[in-house]
């Protein structure tokens, strides 16, 4: 789930947890294991200036970003232990005015710091990498490549404790490309030493559309060969799937037809029933235990 630190607090000291708290209760007494992505920065702390403040651009001041991610690990001690740092911060469209590695590292630090603070214990995700840190979004108007190897040389290594990618791979490229995004991470982890480190798959999805998959059925195939192939590599954590239902508009690429259900009827589809199965501990496969359980309001499903 997301927690955005322009929601909160809108006005610097002034914060409101209300809706939050009530969120995290609701999924606390479900047994879903939550994990929160902290993202967004009010207008107020934005290093590009109020009158220019995008609320993915990066802190005026690390300190104001690490009081109140201090403050959201402490609120939450107990009930929430896996902080992710941000999202896709590889990409044009979440971290404005550019992506730029040293500044995301030093965020980084700051968060990871603050998590530890007010819990030892916790896990720190680094920010769900678009595609996998190497290549760049063919879709985006600005190309970002080989940022991963980038993080390293800034000092990023020691400030999270999982990486997290986003290997969405289109239905004609098949599990190939998805193999191969995988295996470009784990060379830039290798190679920058810190190959024993867990990857998580943060977000992935298939959109029903022209140019990718051809119906529904199809979409749940392909997750579940996604699915079956990640589990094979012990060095794979939970894989978290891209929505629990429809957008009302694609945005980025399909969003309005990813979901495991439908927007204006709810009804489930295929996927959703591949997605319950797989997330079942009984799944022959490893790791279902920790896909039904780890995610967020939008990506973990209870069985019903």
């Amino acid at each position: 789930m997301v927690v955005g630190w322009g929601e909160i607090e809108t006005e610097k000291g002034k914060r409101d947890f209300q809706k939050l708290d009530g969120l995290i209760e609701d999924l606390t007494e479900t047994g879903i294991r939550i994990m929160v992505t902290f993202l967004s920065v009010p207008e107020w702390a934005s290093e590009m200036g109020e009158e220019n403040a995008h609320p993915c651009s990066a802190p005026m001041h690390d300190e104001d970003w690490a009081e109140f991610v201090y403050t959201v690990a402490a609120r939450y001690h107990g009930r929430v232990s896996y902080w992710e740092i941000w999202n896709e911060e590889n990409e044009y469209y979440f971290f404005q005015p550019q992506p730029d590695p040293v500044r995301y590292t030093s965020m980084l630090k700051a968060a990871y710091q603050a998590c530890k603070r007010a819990d030892p214990n916790c896990t720190v995700v680094l920010g769900g990498l678009c595609f996998n840190g190497i290549v760049a979004n063919p879709w985006s108007p600005m190309k970002t490549e080989n940022y991963l190897p980038a993080l390293y040389e800034a000092g990023a290594k020691q400030w999270f404790d999982v990486l997290a990618i986003h290997p969405y791979f289109l239905a004609r490229e098949g599990v190939p490309r998805l193999a191969a995004l995988v295996d470009g991470t784990k060379q830039a982890m290798e190679k920058a030493g810190d190959g024993q480190k867990p990857i998580w798959i943060t977000e992935i999805g298939f959109a029903i559309k022209p140019d990718n998959v051809s119906d529904e059925e199809e979409q749940a195939r392909l997750f579940v060969a996604a699915v079956e192939f990640l589990r094979k590599d012990p060095q794979i954590g939970p894989i978290f799937y891209f929505s629990l239902q429809d957008w009302p508009a694609s945005v980025f690429g399909g969003e309005n037809t990813m979901g495991l259900i439908t927007l204006d009827d709810r009804r489930k589809k295929p996927v959703f029933s591949a997605f319950q199965s797989l997330a079942r501990p009984s799944s022959p496969t490893r790791g279902a235990k920790e896909l039904a359980g780890t995610g967020d309001a939008s990506q973990a499903v209870p069985e019903s």
